[in-house]
């Protein structure tokens, strides 16, 4: 959703990783001389956090700000003792200053500094890359999104605005790879994407099919006149 009036043309980039911790399990009532997976996970998530708002916060906001997030901390226990395994799941948003391999540069570096400040805790890092998604920034003057302008003030009678969402979405991918003009356009409210209340309603729904009918009516007649 980006709301009837309007257009999105910026969406941040993704990078999906899975970090898992090892370290060496042992009796609970050696707590004191062991080194405890769980704690040194989650020691290693904020050294991340604080590497990207330290170094990758901009004053221009957040779509401009690298932003990790901690979607999933799992651990276990190999020989019933001290918690020896512990895996993160981060979910890191990229700026467009940001592509996804020098986001992966960022997190390893980041890595390879708490592997040398840990180096008595024997402690197993591993990085895997589950999803990786360029950000991607639109032309604002393609023939898409001029047409969808257009389209928008004669069914709603008010200027469409443009806007750069904090999530990513499908026209990352589709506009990357067809290296065509897109834009993401339709009905709701974006503050609420998957939270329990959202909702469209049904008059926007209803006024947004007729929006992008006028659209595709446009660009096909601006083809037939060129031809």
């Amino acid at each position: 959703p980006s709301g009837i009036e309007n257009i999105t043309f910026a969406y941040k980039g993704r990078l999906l990783l899975k970090i898992e911790c090892s370290t060496i399990s042992g009796h609970v009532g050696a707590q004191h001389i062991l080194s405890n997976a769980i704690e040194k996970s989650f020691e290693l998530w904020i050294k991340l956090k604080s590497v990207c708002e330290q170094h990758y916060k901009s004053p221009l906001g957040v779509f401009y700000s690298l932003t990790p997030t901690l979607i999933d901390i799992r651990s276990r226990r190999t020989m019933w003792g001290i918690p020896d395994v512990c895996t993160l799941k981060i979910d890191l948003r990229l700026p467009p200053t940001v592509k996804c391999d020098k986001g992966v540069g960022i997190v390893k570096e980041t890595i390879e500094d708490f592997r040398r400040e840990n180096l008595q805790s024997s402690i197993v890092i591993n990085l895997k890359i589950i999803d990786r998604v360029e950000p991607y920034v639109a032309k604002k003057d393609s023939l898409v999104i001029k047409s969808l302008v257009k389209s928008i003030l004669e069914e709603t009678g008010r200027s469409a605005r443009l806007i750069r969402k904090t999530g990513t979405g499908d026209m990352n991918i589709f506009g990357m790879h067809f290296n065509i003009p897109v834009a993401t356009y339709g009905p709701g409210d974006s503050h609420l994407s998957h939270a329990p209340n959202e909702h469209i309603e049904i008059s926007d729904y209803l006024k947004s099919i007729e929006i992008y009918k006028k659209t595709v009516e446009r660009i096909i007649r601006y083809h037939l006149e060129r031809r």
